[in-house]
């Protein structure tokens, strides 16, 4: 029953942001980053636990189709170049850079979790960073090329966070 609760609430949560975020002029996920944080603080609420290959199989795939076609085919070819260098390169550079820092930062963390922690932490959400983009006026092949940027960095980013050892069952070490 309380995780039913939990999810009333959650479902709630996001239908409210959505509806106050133009009002209030301030993204949606920022809201809701900001409704997390003050759920966790709240003494003897039920701790969520989810599976990480619930996310990974189960919510990412809806949201990069649901960003992937979004972005004209023909914008796509058109910045083919531009958008490999940003979705290859520099995703494994920042990666790089940033698990470095963490490694010089943290001496107890090893260099390879450091260079996975960058991994995730480096490269901005293509939802949010479009949605500011739209509205500060960028030009329209810009939108375009961070559309199709954040529609192909997941795998570069999920090469650099690749497990060890795959699932026994699976062939690939990251479910794509």
């Amino acid at each position: 029953m309380d995780y039913a609760l939990v999810a009333i609430a959650g479902i709630v949560a996001i239908v409210a942001a959505a509806a106050w975020s133009p009002k209030l002029g301030v993204a949606a996920p920022l809201i809701l980053v900001v409704l997390g944080v003050g759920y966790s603080l709240i003494p003897g609420v039920p701790e969520i636990d989810v599976e990480p290959d619930l996310i990974l199989q189960g919510v990412l795939p809806p949201l990069l189709y649901a960003a992937a076609i979004t972005v004209p085919l023909v914008d796509f070819r058109r910045n083919f170049f531009t958008i490999g260098v940003l979705s290859v390169v520099l995703v494994v550079a920042s990666a790089l850079v940033t698990g470095f820092v963490l490694y010089m930062i943290l001496p107890d963390l090893n260099l390879a979790a450091a260079i996975a922690l960058g991994a995730v932490i480096s490269p901005p959400d293509v939802v949010a960073a479009t949605a500011i983009a739209k509205r500060i006026g960028l030009p329209a092949r810009l939108v375009s090329i961070l559309e199709g940027r954040g529609s192909s960095t997941t795998r570069p980013r999920s090469c650099c966070c690749a497990p060890r050892s795959p699932h026994p069952r699976s062939r690939h070490p990251v479910p794509m």
